[in-house]
């Protein structure tokens, strides 16, 4: 295993250090990464990112200093966590920083390696505790509910660690202060940010064109890599249900290569595999409602970012960022399956219902989930922890 010190060591004082899983832009929490990165640089801060590198070529696409590790187990998901964590919080425990912003979920390992030496403090952004590995099945769900345990330990023991936790939504700052009791005023609420210029509405037609996709169907949009989680199984039976009211029903899936073959079998569905920002942008103006019976999201940026493009979402009562009090802005919360249904036979029906939701939405996201408002969060915590 290889460690790359890519700066000085003459240089290495920084104001901050964020620790990320993979390099930024990579996948949704590699984009939250991102902001914070703008975020600090707006303050001109110095800043240093520290990631596990996929390959030899990659670079941040920002002029800030890199610590990094290669790593070549990535394929392995949860094991190659737990393999490369403490080489990769190794590597920061060398470098000296007023302040850590941690990603991941093991910061206890950083803790331990500066046991000898003055704390700094200690962010950490928490994507919400393992509850989620609950809602697997079988002996996925086994060796799940022993991995629970696991990091569930490790996250308590991490807490005992943090001095500020920033979670994602309320949702999981209440997970915090229930289930590692973290005292409420050591939590403040930072929700993630989307691009609002490039998830904004767009003429249905128009990006229809541009992906070649039929101009004349009502169009549900399923988004999501891990099937079970995210409720795709619930999904397909309200489509399925919801084709015999309305036949004109195409069923559209974005989700990970390894699962097309496992989707393949339903030919009626068309199967869409890692998509680029901007044609999944399009992709939600093309659809007509997104549905999300997802059992757990601590955040999920996949039906914020829908909203903010034109697309009304009809979601489970599980999702983090999205809650009672807002329901009709831009979205539907379902509670049972009789209300999926109900909800998108609504909107794929009434098209003065769907637009009254549309301009609802559009004007929530962007109040409170453009990722301007997000960098003027980090920006006045960080600034303050500094002073």
């Amino acid at each position: 295993m290889k460690i790359v010190n890519m700066f000085n060591n003459k240089l290495n004082n920084y104001d901050i250090i964020v620790i990320s899983r993979y390099n930024m832009g990579k996948g949704g929490l590699e984009n939250v990464v991102r902001d914070q990165v703008i975020s600090f640089l707006n303050l001109g801060l110095k800043v240093a990112i520290a990631f596990r590198k996929l390959n030899k070529y990659e670079k941040t696409n920002m002029k800030i200093d890199t610590i990094t590790i290669d790593d070549h187990l990535s394929n392995l998901s949860v094991i190659s966590d737990i393999i490369y964590a403490p080489f990769l919080y190794f590597s920061v425990s060398k470098r000296n920083a007023k302040i850590i912003l941690d990603n991941f979920d093991f910061t206890i390992l950083y803790a331990m390696f500066r046991f000898s030496k003055k704390r700094p403090i200690i962010v950490k952004v928490h994507h919400g505790t393992p509850n989620y590995l609950d809602s697997y099945e079988g002996l996925k769900g086994f060796f799940s509910r022993i991995y629970k345990l696991f990091l569930k330990l490790i996250l308590i023991l991490s807490s005992k660690t943090v001095d500020m936790h920033i979670a994602v939504s309320h949702k999981v700052k209440q997970e915090l202060i229930k289930d590692y009791h973290v005292p409420s005023e050591r939590i403040v609420v930072i929700p993630n940010g989307i691009d609002i210029e490039k998830f904004r509405p767009r003429n249905k037609l128009f990006a229809r064109k541009k992906l070649n996709l039929p101009l004349n169907k009502k169009i549900v949009l399923f988004v999501g890599h891990d099937l079970e989680r995210k409720g795709f199984y619930l999904a397909l039976k309200i489509v399925e249900l919801l084709k015999y009211f309305i036949p004109d029903i195409m069923f559209i899936v974005v989700t990970s290569p390894k699962n097309t073959k496992k989707i393949g079998k339903w030919k009626w569905i068309k199967v869409v595999n890692e998509l680029p920002l901007d044609q999944l942008s399009l992709l939600y103006n093309s659809s007509d409602v997104l549905l999300f019976p997802s059992k757990y999201e601590s955040f999920c940026l996949v039906a914020i970012e829908a909203i903010a493009s034109g697309c009304p979402a009809v979601i489970s009562t599980n999702i983090g960022a999205l809650d009672d009090v807002n329901d009709g802005e831009g979205y539907l919360i379902a509670n049972n399956f009789s209300e999926y249904l109900r909800y998108c036979k609504e909107i794929l029906t009434s098209e003065e219902y769907k637009k009254k939701l549309i301009e609802k939405g559009r004007l929530f996201i962007t109040t409170r989930y453009s990722n301007v408002v997000t960098h003027h969060h980090y920006e006045n915590v960080i600034s303050l922890l500094l002073n």
